[in-house]
């Protein structure tokens, strides 16, 4: 057994991202981005009617022979560094990749006294950084002496139906689900959602099951393809066939995504460029001088040096655009600008806030 950690939080000085993950030869990166939509999905308090986070999210996820297990909760569960720069309260998943080849081996913390020794050793001594490549998906493996044997066992009936999310009873152990779990291929189970809402409008990762604090009734919710809520029950009788679509993979979901945050750059740049009367392409260039490995925060104080990773394909960080997508940033560009005279007013936003680099989303404290 190998394990690696597997954290996605904020520091004091630098937004969401991937602060601890094990590199490519240790988990293949579409099992990564599986993961990393998991625990965004875990820990998504954006959509208020999700609400704060109240008890620590249990979380696992299997996928072949690649377990994640963790905690999705705020900051001030596991330690006093619990807010940004402004004030702002933090929230993460705090967890472990782990590769099995013999699930006899498998132990795994089911204590919060873990994962604050977690928080203690590894976010901690970190926590106050302004060095952007110490909080940039580090390698790192981690041991620790509160653990708990588990094996194999058929506890309950769980749902690896990717278009149904299970509802359990909120008083089953967790150990006991995560043993039930063992035995399926795929299969991803968070504990202490504040309410079904969470767990229907869910769009990066579909949760297979889920409890709901002080819920104990079992019951499944069904899918249409398109990701959307069907119904509880399915009726008997005809369905309409024009109303199911193919359901999209992750990677489609987050290319979508990334498509629609691409246009908003695009739009950004020719409004940079009809104000100030330069070109898209000095534009570009000047952006590429400025970012040439990574996007850094404002807030980081001139003076410290920021050197990380080489930026290449296999980039952990899952949110920032890399070099290869300049060129077609360009064209594209390029392209708009044939089309518009160069006496046509380009449209300005209300707020340019649309434009910034991919992120977790806003996370400011709804309290």
């Amino acid at each position: 057994m190998e394990q690696h950690l597997f954290i996605y939080t904020r520091t004091k000085h630098f937004d969401y991202r991937l602060v601890y993950s094990p590199d490519n030869q240790f988990v293949p990166n579409d099992i990564r981005w599986k993961f990393v939509d998991f625990v965004r999905e875990v820990i998504n308090e954006d959509d208020p009617t999700n609400g704060e986070i109240i008890e620590p999210r249990w979380s696992f996820y299997k996928i072949d022979n690649y377990i994640l297990w963790g905690i999705g909760c705020r900051n001030s569960l596991l330690g006093s560094q619990d807010s940004d720069y402004t004030g702002t309260k933090i929230r993460g998943f705090y967890g472990q990749i782990i590769k099995v080849s013999d699930f006899d081996e498998l132990s795994l913390g089911f204590t919060i006294d873990y994962f604050k020794e977690l928080y203690a050793e590894k976010i901690v001594p970190i926590f106050e950084t302004k060095r952007e490549n110490e909080v940039n998906s580090i390698d790192s493996q981690w041991q620790s002496n509160v653990l708990t044997r588990v094996s194999k066992s058929i506890h309950l009936s769980l749902n690896v139906n990717s278009n149904v999310t299970r509802i359990l009873p909120s008083n089953i152990n967790v150990q006991e689900i995560v043993e039930s779990a063992l035995s399926f291929n795929e299969v991803n189970i968070v504990c202490c959602l504040n309410n079904e809402g969470h767990a229907r409008k869910t769009e990066l990762c579909r949760f297979y099951n889920v409890t709901i604090i002080g819920q104990n009734e079992q019951k499944d919710i069904h899918f249409t393809q398109t990701h959307e809520k069907e119904e509880e029950q399915p009726k008997k009788g005809k369905r309409d066939r024009t109303s199911v679509k193919t359901a999209p993979k992750h990677s489609e979901a987050r290319d979508s995504m990334f498509d629609k945050c691409f246009e908003k750059l695009i739009e950004g740049i020719l409004r940079t460029s009809a104000k100030f009367g330069l070109s898209s392409n000095e534009i570009i260039n000047r952006l590429a001088n400025k970012f040439p490995n990574r996007t850094s925060n404002n807030n980081v104080e001139d003076g410290f040096n920021q050197t990380g990773k080489e930026e290449n394909d296999d980039d952990l960080q899952p949110f920032i655009p890399m070099k290869s997508n300049r060129e077609a940033i360009r064209d594209l560009a390029g392209k708009r600008v044939e089309r518009k005279s160069e006496k046509e007013e380009v449209p300005t936003s209300k707020d340019d806030s649309d434009i910034r680099p991919i992120s977790f989303g806003k996370h400011d404290d709804e309290g």
